[in-house]
């Protein structure tokens, strides 16, 4: 019978570490069909106090979940009772970067782009998620090569959002996450992203490395 469940990524579980601290960053995806029968209730908070849920779009201007996201949002919210520090992180993902992309349309688009702005922390504040990480799936294509400037730009507006947004309402800052994918080789990422530039305003940056 197909279920919809969390499945655990077990190729994203990864220590951060800042300093002596240490922290363990997990990422589960919302199935249709699955055999592991892997519930929200399963997760132990102290044993991974960062879950990365996957995931997300963004079509028509809008923050678009997948289909089955509120099965499982208000389990995710009553972990954080058995541990306070515990960590939502909503993962928002641009499947294909090209000038057709939704995502990169509204990159490359002033307006839009402070609407987005806006959009992502209202999502996140409704439904109770304490970041977002924004994650770029490149395969084998080309990226539009303004969007790697543009990029940094939308990354660096919202960061500074969330530090207002946490100012103003007196609320903890939002978490803003980018995993950076090595498909492969380093010359390949740093022609699709710059490094650089996401480095110098975000504390921790995952690298995903496929061979495709």
């Amino acid at each position: 019978m197909k279920r919809a469940v969390l499945i655990v990524s077990l190729l994203r579980f990864i220590g951060l570490s800042t300093g002596q601290c240490r922290y363990r960053l997990c990422t589960f995806y919302v199935s249709r069909i699955t055999q592991t029968n892997f519930r929200p209730d399963d997760i132990d908070t102290n044993l991974c106090p960062i879950l990365i849920v996957g995931y997300a779009t963004y079509v028509n201007e809008q923050i678009r979940p997948h289909e089955k996201f509120n099965q499982f949002l208000q389990t995710l919210r009553s972990l954080k009772q058995s541990n306070p520090q515990f960590k939502v992180i909503l993962q928002l993902i641009n499947w294909i970067s090209s000038y057709d992309s939704a995502f990169d349309q509204m990159v490359n688009n002033h307006n839009s782009r402070y609407k987005f702005y806006d959009n992502v922390v209202n999502f996140l504040r409704a439904n109770s998620f304490d970041g977002i990480e924004i994650r770029q799936r490149f395969e084998k294509q080309s990226r539009p090569l303004e969007n790697k400037d543009w990029f940094i730009v939308v990354l660096q507006a919202l960061a500074n959002k969330f530090v207002d947004e946490g100012r103003s309402t007196k609320r903890e800052k939002l978490l803003l996450l980018v995993p950076l994918t090595l498909v492969s080789d380093l010359a390949t990422l740093e022609a699709r992203e710059s490094i650089l530039g996401i480095s110098s305003f975000i504390k921790e940056c995952d690298i995903d490395i496929h061979d495709w």
